[in-house]
């Protein structure tokens, strides 16, 4: 069965344009953090305040890196610094519970791991002013070499256990914390690297990434439609017959019970191209020779020759009344190849279908 190629080309030009349109959407959406994000600073911390004598110096170049020079001091047992990157103004939170990942381009000297520490102010864990109170979450940036970028997924970053015990909660599993208020993004060093040794850490880009699936949930549905569109036109096409305005034909006036059952079963079943004998015996219980006896004794004509002539009476007509392919009145009227259709009502007609629409006459149609 062929779809009408003009709907179809039409959908298939809509369905370009749409995946040409929505690709752009539906690209992947970056949340600049640094550089290129004016309301985002980058600053250094380290262990001082604690007692301890860690050591850093931080160069800034805003529109291109961010690079720290440290060396972990050695007077508190768990010496820590670190550079973050943070709103400007500290009560302004960033909601990033809508992204996926987090992509990093950094490079170490030295450091074979970083620690990378999203800090979240959860409400009714978290105190304002009091950053250690903030729930980090952590992920530990392993590479032989650590240079490059790296995605992160956002699933991967855990609380660790050190956040638990600095904070005296039990860590029972039950702390629901989302990143809906992410307070900062910390690059940090601690017990992980060697106290004395002089090292630099550079980040020359920081983004989070989400993928936009409005648009793609929008795409989708686009598509969906469209084919669910085109498959209902298809089985219409395929199953739906031209009804007539009368039964096609009604020339059987009998009252014979058998009689009236085969040609009512003919007249409803005709658009069926498996028509046959056989499975108007199958449905009716007639047998085969008496279902021709019944055709011959009522028109003179065989079986064939009169379902010929019913698929060719309604062909005249739809090909008059509709305005239906060649092909699609071909199909709804019982033919499952168009070029046996045409050559069949060349035969009958002595013109072809297109030239009968036409209303040009012929010498056998005619006769007939």
């Amino acid at each position: 069965m062929t779809l009408n190629y003009k709907k179809t080309a039409s959908y298939i030009f809509v369905v370009g344009f749409l995946l040409s349109t929505l690709t752009f959407f539906f690209r992947e959406q970056k949340l600049n953090l640094f550089p290129n994000n004016n309301s985002f600073k980058a600053a250094s911390y380290t262990d001082s305040s604690e007692g301890g004598n860690s050591a850093i110096e931080l160069k800034i170049d805003s529109g291109k890196f961010a690079s720290m020079n440290y060396t972990l001091g050695n007077k508190i047992e768990y010496p820590f610094l670190g550079m973050y990157f943070q709103n400007k103004v500290d009560s302004n939170y960033l909601d990033i519970s809508d992204y996926q990942s987090l992509v990093i381009n950094i490079k170490a000297d030295k450091a074979t791991m970083i620690p990378i520490d999203i800090s979240v102010f959860c409400d009714g864990t978290s105190q304002y002013g009091k950053p250690n109170s903030y729930v980090s979450h952590v992920y530990d940036l392993k590479d032989e070499k650590i240079n490059g970028e790296y995605e992160i997924s956002l699933d991967k970053f855990a609380v660790p256990e050190w956040w638990y015990t600095e904070n005296a909660i039990e860590n029972s599993g039950k702390l629901k914390c989302t990143f809906e208020k992410m307070q900062s993004i910390n690059i940090e060093q601690g017990v992980n690297a060697k106290a004395g040794v002089s090292d630099n850490i550079t980040v020359y880009d920081l983004y989070l990434k989400k993928a936009n699936f409005y648009y793609l949930y929008l795409l989708l549905l686009t598509i969906s439609l469209g084919s669910t569109a085109l498959i209902i036109d298809y089985v219409k096409r395929k199953r739906t017959v031209f009804v007539p305005y009368q039964t096609t034909p009604e020339m059987h006036t009998g009252n014979d019970v058998l009689e009236n059952k085969v040609f009512d079963y003919i007249a409803n079943n005709y658009s069926n191209p498996d028509l046959s004998l056989s499975s108007i015996n199958a449905d009716t219980g007639i047998a085969e020779n008496k279902i021709s006896s019944i055709i011959k004794t009522k028109y003179n004509q065989s079986f064939k020759q009169y379902i010929n002539n019913i698929r060719m009476t309604e062909t005249k007509r739809l090909l008059k009344e509709s305005e239906g392919t060649i092909s699609e009145i071909a199909y709804s009227v019982g033919y499952n190849n168009v070029t046996h259709f045409n050559r069949v009502f060349k035969t009958e007609t002595g013109i072809a279908p297109g030239d009968f629409r036409k209303g040009e006459n012929a010498s056998a149609d005619t006769a007939k």
